[in-house]
């Protein structure tokens, strides 16, 4: 081949590379547009008082001490949202639930289940299907902390900041 056509060809196939990355930069920040959107709306419709946030992987866990609520958004992809809003007074029971593959026994999910007497609300952590594997410790770390958070604060009565301390 001529060395004009190999450049072209080279040149070409820079520009799709680079206009691939443009179009994945797009997509992440519209899914974090919706995400903080969705945020923005059930913060103001149930008028929380959000004392802690903390928003990692798609997701957004905040906590109102004032209402003893908890709110968790996950956007997963353009079809899987998960939006829960829990009282905490509720909860009876906490549980941490890693789902793992039955023959080779690697965990494929990892949940904070919330019990009340009525519903069970399970709010995915990791799930292997939809995040990178290197996020699964620190998504463990995250739900035994929020697991812990939750049982301070799931109590009636106000807890001092200095009370709630978390690794």
């Amino acid at each position: 081949m001529e060395p004009v056509v190999i450049i072209m060809l080279l040149i070409l196939l820079l520009g799709l590379v680079v206009v691939g990355q443009l179009i994945r930069e797009r997509r992440k920040k519209s899914g974090q547009l919706a995400l903080a959107l969705a945020y923005e709306r059930m913060v103001m419709k149930h008028k929380l008082l959000i004392d802690h946030v903390e928003v990692f992987d798609n997701r957004i866990v905040a906590l109102d001490r004032k209402h003893k609520k908890l709110l968790f958004l996950y956007h997963a992809a353009d079809t899987h949202h998960q939006h829960e809003l829990v009282p905490l007074q509720e909860i009876k029971a906490l549980q941490l639930i890693e789902e793992r593959e039955e023959v080779k026994g690697f965990i494929q999910k990892v949940f904070l289940a919330l019990m009340s007497a009525d519903t069970t609300y399970r709010l995915c952590f990791y799930d292997h299907t939809k995040d990178v594997p290197t996020i699964l410790l620190p998504a463990m770390r995250r739900a035994r902390n929020w697991k812990q958070r939750v049982d301070v604060n799931r109590n009636p009565g106000t807890i001092n900041l200095e009370a709630e301390y978390v690794f």
